[in-house]
């Protein structure tokens, strides 16, 4: 039997507390969202190995938290306005709403009837209400909380097994994992398909007792149960997990669809007729430096699409995740040096990197050195060439980078950007 805490009354008065909390962190992760783009966008493209899926997964959890406790909150203001809407209203019109005043059907009047009998009750619905959904709010943030320590926790064990093994540390990385899911996820639903057949006092039941007890180390449990085992025996365990799992889902969705937006892959404008993504050039300011928009580092460059001088400084990223693997192919002299622990040569590893690329100008093959650089507008390495314009007639020209994709089978992008020269 549940007894009354020693705080007594206090949770008649919650609702100050709770708006206080939501207001505070509606306010405070509004901006949130963008900020871990941004994050993501300047250093996912940086790593490889062990960390580029774990940066991955750090940023979707991250964001998972951040839009689960936005909703959530967001939601519980709303309920919250709508109660205090309610308070007003009785303070105004103590007896509440007049039947024989309403103009309505009998039977819309007496569907009405038994969902909302008077004011009174609605303000105590909607005040329950509103701390459910906190509630559930607070719910879900553990949730994502846990499984985001799960993640930090497999990422440093699979740096440790990379040390000290030299063991692909993404393998180790994925396998922890998965290790960490079989306590948590398995060995209860074990217990209670067979949990009940052991005897206690057996050396196999105390055993089993062992291993459970070993896995709630890990599981959310630890954390959660007092608000999972609430929802779960109030409005039932299947309720209960198509609830989550719907929240989940809206909460992935989002996500899933912010990012397709950031990618282009999803529009909403009205530029029917205009290709983001086209087969033929056109002016994308994000390949000039002086533009003025904001750079991530790991898209091609040049000055301006007004060429004026003798030179055009052409910048290719060096994207660690897509090229190191085809650097070790492509260099295995250079990965030899580097895994004897050795300081790699930058001139032979920008012409490994620039050789990655194929680039040509108005159609025709240009060859050009390369030498490591650093854009200063994004923080991101790369390699720079310095393209001699004589020669070229004033009027349009086009530069035409056939970039490396994602791994040696992955089709190769390709970035046309046309500038006009007005050197003489």
């Amino acid at each position: 039997m549940n007894q009354t805490s020693r705080f007594g009354d206090l949770h008649t008065k919650t609702y100050d507390i709770e708006l206080l909390i939501s207001g505070a962190l509606v306010f405070g992760l509004s901006a949130a969202p963008g900020a871990l783009d941004r994050f993501f966008d300047r250093w996912a493209a940086r790593v490889d190995g062990l960390a580029a899926p774990a940066s991955t997964y750090l940023y979707l959890y991250g964001q998972m938290i951040v839009y689960s406790m936005l909703a959530t909150f967001v939601a519980h203001l709303f309920l919250r306005g709508y109660w205090i809407a309610l308070l007003g209203l009785e303070s105004v019109w103590s007896e509440g709403w007049n039947w024989d005043r309403l103009t309505i059907g009998p039977f819309t009047r007496g569907q009405l009837q038994r969902r909302v009998t008077s004011l009174s009750e609605a303000i105590n619905k909607a005040d329950d209400r509103a701390s459910v959904i906190f509630a559930a709010g607070a719910l879900l943030v553990v949730v994502s909380l846990h499984s985001l320590v799960i993640v930090v926790g497999a990422m440093v064990v699979g740096l440790l097994v990379e040390a000290a093994t030299g063991l692909p540390g993404a393998t180790s990385f994925f396998v922890a994992i998965a290790l960490a899911f079989v306590p948590m996820v398995v060995l209860p639903l074990l217990d209670k398909k067979f949990g009940r057949r052991f005897d206690p006092q057996s050396r196999a039941g105390r055993a089993f007792n062992r291993a459970v007890g070993a896995g709630m180390f890990l599981s959310p449990l630890r954390w959660m149960a007092p608000l999972q085992f609430m929802f779960q025996s109030r409005i039932g365990e299947r309720k209960l997990s198509i609830a989550l799992g719907t929240a989940a889902t809206v909460v992935a969705t989002a996500l899933l669809m912010g990012m397709l937006f950031r990618a282009g892959e999803l529009r909403v404008d009205g530029w029917r007729y205009f290709d983001p993504e086209p087969t033929s050039a056109s002016i994308d300011p994000r390949h000039y430096r002086n533009s003025g928009v904001e750079r991530d580092g790991r898209r091609p460059t040049i000055d301006s699409d007004v060429i004026d001088g003798p030179l055009i400084r052409l910048y290719l990223p060096y994207r660690p995740r897509r090229h190191n693997p085809m650097i070790a192919a492509a260099c295995p002299q250079l990965a030899a040096t580097v895994a004897e622990g050795r300081a790699p040569d930058n001139a032979a590893g920008a012409a490994c990197v620039g050789n990655l690329y194929k680039v040509s100008l108005d159609g025709m093959d240009l060859p050009a050195s390369y030498r490591f650089t650093r854009d200063a507008a994004s923080d991101f390495v790369g390699v720079l060439a310095y393209v001699p314009t004589d020669g070229l007639a004033p009027g349009p020209h086009e530069l035409t980078i056939d970039a490396p994709g994602g791994n040696a089978e992955a089709p190769r992008e390709i970035f046309k950007i046309p500038f006009y020269s007005v050197v003489k």
